[in-house]
């Protein structure tokens, strides 16, 4: 994590009041992050600090876009994101419990490394189904698809067979096939 230094706060040389930082987000960023489902992005993360006393209140936005692979064809996507978080990091000499918005430090830190938690950001924004269609092509590449049709053609086929040769049903369970949903 030494390597995403450029993405420590250090709140500790901060005067009383409102600050704000900007911060690039690009594939070098996720290649940090082991096992990231993210190739690349183009991202721009915007924080404003509001520095208390004893308390730094953080409105975080996210936008830009990031490279995923489809579900279908495993061709890279570029997805478009956009999010707004609020974090408040608390120092006290007394820690509590982290929560999904609120950390806790000790008295003593001079900085908080924001790296995961733009990481976390970003990664809650991807959409559960990703497809060739939420990019500029539109359709994945032919060559699946014609294979996917091909397998998804043999196992209806298959499914046809299986329920002919199975041999006559017990008549509780043919009433069931004419309930409608």
């Amino acid at each position: 994590m030494e390597a995403l230094h450029a993405y420590k706060l250090r709140f500790s040389s901060l005067n009383l009041g409102f600050h704000t930082f900007e911060y690039d987000v690009d594939a070098s960023f996720f290649g940090h992050f082991p096992g990231s489902l993210i190739t690349d992005g183009d991202l721009k993360v915007v924080v404003e600090v509001e520095k208390k006393t004893s308390a730094l209140h953080l409105q975080i936005g996210i936008k830009g876009q990031i490279e995923l692979p489809c579900d279908r064809c495993l061709a890279s996507v570029r997805v478009p994101v956009e999010s707004s978080a609020k974090l408040v990091i608390r120092l006290s000499g007394q820690p509590g419990e982290d929560d999904d918005d609120l950390i806790w430090l000790p008295m003593t830190a001079y900085e908080y490394n924001l790296a995961p938690y733009i990481y976390e950001n970003i990664h809650l924004n991807i959409p559960l189904r990703v497809n060739c269609e939420m990019g500029p092509n539109k359709s994945c590449r032919a060559d699946v698809e014609a294979l996917l049709s091909k397998y998804n053609g043999e196992a209806a086929e298959e499914a046809a067979e299986e329920e002919q040769t199975d041999g006559p049903i017990d008549p509780r369970w043919e009433k069931l096939k004419n309930l409608k949903f």
